[in-house]
């Protein structure tokens, strides 16, 4: 049974065709005996993209391609061979977009001084190849078996081989075929060689979230094949314990930068360095509510809404029909500019440990200014909250994604409690009463179980 080969294709030059949900196709105008009516590049995915087979050194066909993908990001420039009708338009796709450029190899052998458009494309060097030192671990070989899974040091790289260091095959079998030399990429951590058993991740796309009830929460994050982060996750506003309820009261001795956070009583310990506080203040005791043609005098404070702006117009001025409503910088609303101060509440980062009273801190907050009511001894105030994550109360045990949450429990103070993040900001654990802020759920029940492990259902 024969296959008929169909030649009546109609052909878009330099225009993008959906061939799939996850596939895109823009044919350059360069038909011949090798390319059919042209060499066809392909797009693979939506938003974050991959190019294979760029094609010629075209401009009509590099601007078609750079039009297709306008508004994605280009993470890989995939070239299948280097023959000069699929290879030369990746530097113009590389310049433009900045994706890196991946292929076997550069093109072997010697330049011709013939130059068909379907011959060897010799300027072409892929981003992504083998180095003398790299390490690699091997899989896959058939007949040389005895190099499968195990690791070598790369030695001898030529245009394209290259040798395994140190290693004597003279008593291998031999070579047959395929193979895959996986390059290692080490990055340092913070995570004991004890702890490594007992890691719970989750991962979103490229970034690996990490949790372990002795360490930080951190996340491994690869920005390309050889690029990678691991950072402890310095969290947005959370989460936090419940609200204080003794008499123990906290003050900052300012409202922005470095603060000093003096405590009325033995409270802090040097395991709370890292650790977050939050203060709150009543808005409707320490600020007065936002009127229509009213006078405001410079840096004065009032509150709409929930928030809390200051006067910064630099002159006594009188408020219009319309009260500020936006949520950082600057507005100005007729003659009177405000700017956003806080929603009545702050946050700071404890950096240094000085005594059971007395720490440093780093505001946090994302316009950098705490409630100026809780600044000064005159300013001591009961509503704080300690951060629920630090080494004096243990950190999460378990992690796990659910309905655009990312979810962690069991810290060794609260063995019972699962902390969500707010929703689709999965760094982000603001508290709030509204449907998409931060969620803290404690089980109630008349025994402890230790929660272990977070599985989505």
């Amino acid at each position: 049974m024969s296959i008929p080969f169909v030649r009546d294709m109609e052909v878009d030059y330099d225009t993008m065709t959906p061939l799939s949900p996850l596939v895109r196709r823009v044919i350059a105008r360069n038909p011949g005996p090798f390319t059919f009516h042209g060499t066809g590049t392909y797009i693979i995915g939506h938003g974050h993209v991959a190019i294979i087979d760029p094609g010629p050194d075209d401009e009509a066909h590099i601007d078609a391609l750079l039009n297709a993908v306008r508004g994605e990001t280009v993470t890989h420039i995939l070239v299948t061979h280097t023959h000069r009708d699929h290879s030369p338009a990746a530097a113009s796709i590389k310049e433009s977009t900045g994706a890196p450029t991946f292929a076997f190899a550069a093109h072997g052998g010697e330049r011709s001084a013939v130059g068909v458009e379907e011959g060897a494309d010799f300027d072409f060097q892929p981003d992504q190849k083998m180095s003398n030192g790299d390490r690699v671990f091997v899989t896959g070989v058939v007949g040389m078996t005895q190099v499968n899974n195990k690791e070598f040091t790369v030695a001898g790289v030529a245009t394209n081989t290259f040798q395994l260091s140190g290693v004597n095959s003279s008593a291998y079998t031999a070579y047959g075929s395929a193979g895959t030399a996986g390059k290692i990429i080490e990055v340092t951590t913070t995570y004991t060689l004890a702890q490594l058993a007992t890691i719970n991740f989750a991962q979103s796309a490229d970034v690996l979230y990490l949790a372990h009830l002795s360490h930080a929460p951190a996340k491994l994050t690869r920005t390309s094949h050889t690029s990678w982060t691991l950072n402890d996750i310095d969290f947005v506003d959370g989460p936090y314990l419940d609200e204080n309820i003794t008499d123990t009261t906290l003050y900052a001795s300012a409202n922005t930068g470095s603060v000093t956070v003096t405590a009325s009583a033995n409270l802090f310990a040097s395991t709370d360095v890292g650790r977050l506080i939050r203060f709150r203040e009543i808005l409707e005791i320490d600020h007065d509510e936002w009127a229509t043609a009213t006078s405001y005098a410079a840096n004065v404070t009032i509150r709409f809404n929930g928030n809390v702006y200051k006067q910064t117009t630099g002159s006594t001025q009188t408020s219009g029909a319309t009260p500020p409503v936006h949520l950082e910088g600057e507005e100005t609303y007729g003659t009177v500019k405000w700017t956003y101060q806080h929603g009545a509440t702050g946050y700071v980062k404890i950096t240094a440990y000085t005594n059971a009273t007395t720490v440093t801190a780093l505001v946090k907050n994302d316009t950098g200014f705490l409630p100026d009511h809780i600044i000064g001894s005159g300013g001591a105030t009961k509503l704080w909250s300690f951060g629920s994550f630090s080494t004096t109360t243990g950190f999460p045990r378990a992690i796990g994604f659910y309905e655009e949450r990312l979810y962690f429990a069991s810290t060794v103070s609260q063995p019972q409690t699962i902390f969500g993040s707010v929703s689709a900001d999965f760094e982000n654990h603001t508290p709030g009463t509204v449907d998409d802020k931060a969620i803290n759920v404690t089980i109630a029940s008349d025994q402890v179980n230790v929660i272990k492990h977070l599985l989505p259902a």
